[in-house]
């Protein structure tokens, strides 16, 4: 009976140790108001040795900021088309290739690796990957 108890024990405190992780990591990603170009890497976009929930959390805080950027992207070039930047994204492209081609334009153009500004890496790499 006691080793019953020493196992409900330890799974519950598991659990819950997990679940402070997932909080954690879920506050973090909703209390950013910008990235960097650093967390734009694999360890802050589902990359690490976190458990697997709290990487996809973390990979989907990525996506989202990704696709807004891309977004912000296409309603400039409505509104101002002359003076925004060109990039012509398809509709039809996936947010994890979108992430995938952000990732790779950083690793080849090192000088992004010590740019702060993530939403600019965003728009560089999208002008690169799709041009008008």
């Amino acid at each position: 009976m006691k080793y019953a108890f020493a196992i409900w024990f330890l799974l519950a405190t598991t659990a819950a140790f997990a679940q402070d992780k997932l909080m954690e990591a879920g506050m973090e990603m909703a209390d950013r108001a910008s990235m960097s170009v650093f967390q734009l890497r694999a360890p802050s976009c589902g990359g690490g040795t976190e458990e697997q929930a709290v990487k996809n959390l973390r990979f989907n805080g990525c996506v989202m900021f990704v696709l807004g950027a891309v977004e912000m992207l296409r309603e400039w070039q409505k509104t101002n088309p002359t003076q925004s930047s060109r990039a012509c994204v398809p509709r039809n492209v996936r947010a994890g290739d979108l992430i995938i081609a952000v990732q790779q334009y950083i690793d080849e153009n090192k000088a992004w690796q010590n740019n702060q500004d993530a939403t600019t890496a965003v728009i560089a790499a999208v002008k690169a990957r799709w041009p008008c």
